[in-house]
């Protein structure tokens, strides 16, 4: 199988851990004309990185201007939809597909189904699995001599993750000057962060950048007191306090759509990715007209679990139809 959007993950399971450098030179490598056309390389770098992320195949850390990317290890997992289907996460090299063809071949109960990832994106190919019952997927995974775990994660996740009320417990608030940097806020009105200033809001997310690292720091401000921020968090916290609600539920197709400009907290992020393993579908304003307002479909997410991800958040989670005007970017 040599479908370049694999290569990524190949890339990464080989060496176990890239430098953000070197994550952003093998995404060039890929994708050599998409990066120069779109204008905005950073953001599809970083998007790119987030998706791989959402779909349990990394994990990412930054800090001290250093960013770091970990392969996940291989994991078949289940995922929470009627029957006994499941998903391949984490690592995998160029033979994987054919080890676990062959396995098939011997497991004629366990169907295997492999979607290819779309190349812009390098999310990699899905490999789903679906059994009559769970234990065929149990004796399936331990022949391949990959874990299997029969819990859906996205249910462990979503009861293990935070909230936005812990989350604004936990912050550090304090009183004093604001930088004198580069900076921009966050808009809840259209979620996005723009130069203009608005002082009359109640919470402010303000995005400043460091002339001495060229990287962004983010702080909260309420009244004279701030607090440094997880941007993630941060942005749901605005958006609460200015009465703005933003996710929504097509109860029927089952999609949840989160705005691409306010992807949520890392864990509950995760949730989603894992409801199905499928890559998002886009739905809104193309990207060229000028409210930009596009939001990410995430597929088959039962209506518990948006509930209880939009209450988390302290989103009122709208119902609306969402199975018309959209498509894969």
């Amino acid at each position: 199988m040599n479908n370049p959007s694999d290569h990524l993950l190949y890339a990464l399971s080989a060496q176990g851990t890239l430098s953000w450098p070197t994550f952003k030179r093998i995404v060039g490598e890929i994708l050599q004309d998409r990066l120069q056309s779109s204008g905005n390389g950073a953001v599809l770098r970083h998007r790119i990185l987030g998706l791989l992320d959402s779909f349990s195949y990394c994990d990412s850390s930054f800090s001290a201007r250093l960013g770091s990317i970990f392969v996940c290890p291989a994991e078949i997992v289940r995922i929470p939809i009627a029957g006994c289907s499941a998903i391949l996460i984490g690592a995998r090299s160029p033979r994987t597909v054919d080890h676990l063809l062959k396995i098939g071949d011997e497991f004629r109960t366990v169907k295997i189904t492999i979607d290819s990832g779309e190349t812009f994106s390098l999310l990699p190919s899905r490999i789903g699995f679906q059994g009559d019952d769970e234990g065929q997927l149990k004796a399936f995974a331990a022949t391949a001599k990959i874990p299997f775990q029969r819990e859906p994660p996205s249910w462990i996740l979503t009861h293990f993750a935070g909230d936005l009320t812990a989350y604004l417990h936990s912050l550090k608030w304090a009183e004093g000057s604001d930088f004198n940097w580069q900076k921009w806020e966050f808009d809840p009105e259209y979620c996005q962060f723009k130069s203009a200033l608005d002082p009359e809001r109640p919470l402010r997310l303000i995005r400043y950048l460091s002339p001495v690292t060229n990287t962004f720091r983010y702080r909260v401000w309420k009244g004279k007191l701030f607090a440094e921020v997880d941007p993630d968090w941060a942005r749901y916290a605005v958006l609460q306090s200015s009465g703005y609600s933003v996710l929504y539920y097509d109860r029927n197709s089952h999609y949840f759509a989160v705005p691409r400009t306010a992807w949520l907290p890392h864990l509950l992020q995760r949730v989603l990715g894992l409801c199905s393993g499928f890559e998002p579908l886009s739905f809104g304003a193309s990207t060229q007209e000028a409210s930009g307002k596009v939001w990410d479909l995430f597929q088959n997410v039962p209506m518990s679990i948006a509930e209880t991800v939009s209450e988390k958040l302290g989103q009122k989670l709208s119902y609306c139809s969402l199975t018309g005007g959209h498509k894969h970017e």
